[in-house]
């Protein structure tokens, strides 16, 4: 975790030092790219995987600033959690993560997904709305966080879309490197049927997101 972070930080820092406010998206974008691809190389990492950890040092950053201790907890490995919650997990309110760092130091939970933050802060919220004299007497074992899971509709959703920027940072670094007249019939062929796998899921989910808001 912390070579991840450091690597993450080195990308931040020197794509701070090329970007200004002046420049276009797609200079921006291409800085970005050129940078995790030069990084990637000094580490023997690919320049999506620099990418990602740029996203994983930003998250964990803004943790730190709303409480250190979980944030120190992640980065020792003391707290597992993926990489997508790490990124939910510092988008929460600072009265929140400071709520969870005391859930978590007080049931001994060494790992933690969306779905058990949620529950366990709406649990809380519940608890010291409805008991306040029973804040500091309770001691709720964890396995209820596994018994009653806390359904989010947006789950699903929100880690796609997570997920996406990397797939252009990967088509993108393949676009502006690849020497495609000098590669194989047999390599551009995989490659045709998988943008074709795709373009068709990608089809089929716009089709969805539509009929659902002429729905809605």
């Amino acid at each position: 975790m912390m070579r991840k972070y450091l690597i993450g930080k080195c990308y931040e820092s020197r794509k701070a030092s090329f970007l200004t406010t002046a420049d276009s998206p797609e200079k921006q974008r291409g800085y970005q790219y050129s940078i995790a691809e030069e990084i990637g190389k000094e580490v023997y990492l690919v320049g999506g995987t620099i990418y990602k950890y740029g996203i994983f040092t930003s998250a964990l950053d803004n943790i730190a600033s709303k409480n250190k201790n979980i944030a120190e907890k992640i980065l020792s490995g003391r707290l597992r959690i993926s990489q997508t919650n790490i990124i939910e997990l510092s988008r929460l309110p600072k009265e929140e993560v400071r709520a969870l760092n005391n859930i978590l130091t007080n049931s001994n939970m060494d790992h933690i997904s969306y779905a058990e933050m949620r529950h366990e802060l709406e649990w809380q919220h519940y608890n010291s709305s409805c008991f306040p004299s029973a804040k500091k007497k309770r001691q709720k074992p964890t396995a209820t966080i596994k018994e009653i899971p806390a359904y989010d509709p947006d789950a699903e959703i929100s880690s796609l879309t997570l997920t996406i920027p990397s797939w252009i940072s990967s088509i993108e670094r393949t676009r502006s490197l690849a020497d495609f007249p000098k590669t194989t019939d047999t390599a551009r062929g995989k490659l045709q049927h998988e943008l074709f796998a795709l373009h068709k899921a990608i089809y089929t989910i716009q089709k969805i997101l539509e009929e659902v808001t002429r729905n809605g």
